[in-house]
């Protein structure tokens, strides 16, 4: 899966460890799960939009909540999925009781959104 950051910048790094070891990216997203190191270009704001603080912990608890509907709305092994999620939030590995076909559609749907476009 391709992600975009929507500003362009100056890569100076990346974290090839990630690569290795992507779990890294969930257990520690602001600190060994660091992707890129970079900069501004000239006289272009990256930060413009971004959210912090509490903006962005709400923004965070509203993905979770929308992730956890997305989930329940598939049925999919609806019984390990409802242990999995323990009938509230999706909990490590509940992706892997979608099928091989459904996951490109979930993360499809996920990443799907107006805020982006």
């Amino acid at each position: 899966m391709h992600m975009v950051f929507p500003h362009p910048m100056q890569i100076l790094g990346f974290n090839a460890q990630v690569r290795a070891n992507p779990h890294m990216l969930r257990r520690d997203p602001y600190g060994s799960g660091w992707l890129f190191e970079g900069k501004e270009l000239e006289r272009i704001e990256i930060r413009g939009g971004l959210l912090t603080g509490e903006p962005a912990r709400r923004w965070m608890e509203g993905e979770v909540r929308r992730v956890s509907e997305m989930l329940r709305s598939r049925k999919l092994h609806e019984r390990e999925m409802s242990s999995a999620m323990g009938g509230g939030l999706p909990v490590d590995g509940v992706i892997n009781f979608l099928s091989r076909v459904e996951i490109p559609r979930f993360f499809e749907e996920l990443f799907d959104n107006e805020e982006v476009a």
